[in-house]
């Protein structure tokens, strides 16, 4: 092939490289997006000024209990699976202390990010 169709053939094939994006296949990174999504929708929702019912009681002593939310938040809870027992015990602690999700969520990140 001459450089002449090189010149010609090569930027449609840079964009058909660029165009296919690998992360839109794993089901993984779907699952972190979504949940980011969620986690923004709930915290740029305005607070409502109706009275609130009275909150559940919720016992932050029990692993289990916290490990089942986490559950509902897939993509947090596969990082938080691969987490060394000593930072998921640093993650419950800060739960049991009274974290947010939000909260929760950074320390598990960020333990996950500096294994």
């Amino acid at each position: 092939m001459s450089l002449h169709k090189w010149v010609i053939v090569l930027p449609g094939l840079l964009v058909l490289i660029v165009r296919t994006a690998p992360a839109e296949n794993d089901p993984f990174l779907q699952a972190i997006e979504e949940e980011a999504q969620r986690v923004e929708k709930i915290s740029t929702t305005p607070a409502r000024k109706e009275a609130k019912p009275a909150a559940v009681a919720v016992d932050r002593d029990d692993r289990r209990a916290f490990e089942e939310m986490l559950k509902k938040h897939k993509g947090t809870f596969v990082l938080y699976q691969r987490l060394q027992p000593k930072d998921k015990a640093e993650v419950f602690k800060a739960y049991r202390e009274g974290a947010d999700f939000k909260t929760l969520r950074k320390k598990i990140v960020d333990r996950r990010l500096h294994q």
